[in-house]
């Protein structure tokens, strides 16, 4: 799902939000922000202020969790509840924590290299 808040999320991937964002479902409870957390008008906004926010396939997101702009989380990650993810989060990395941080790998490398190759028929 794309949106026009420079939001993405990837098919079987799903999120709600608290903050002003468009991208929602009614069973989960994610927040995605921005840079700023309170008002600002467009003119106080600096242009790389409004980077994209990219959800890929397959990702579970933890209710709590607070995305910030310009973070892309890769093809089936899993995002701990209550975690503040500030960065770049790798294909099939678990993360958790303030700031989020790989905890493990869903699978090992041999593995993750087999579903890519069936996720792409």
């Amino acid at each position: 799902m794309d949106n026009d808040d420079n939001q993405s999320v990837g098919s079987s991937s799903s999120t709600s939000s608290v903050s002003n964002t468009k991208v929602s479902c009614p069973y989960c409870v994610t927040t995605i922000v921005g840079k700023y957390m309170f008002d600002y008008t467009e003119s106080d906004k600096l242009p790389e202020d409004d980077q994209p926010i990219v959800i890929s396939d397959d990702v579970w997101i933890g209710a709590g969790a607070i995305i910030l702009s310009g973070v892309n989380i890769g093809r089936g990650a899993i995002v701990a509840a209550g975690s503040v993810v500030n960065k770049n989060v790798p294909p099939y990395a678990i993360v958790g924590g303030i700031p989020a941080k790989v905890i493990k790998y869903r699978w090992d490398e041999k593995t993750i290299e087999l579903h890519e190759k069936l996720c792409k028929g």
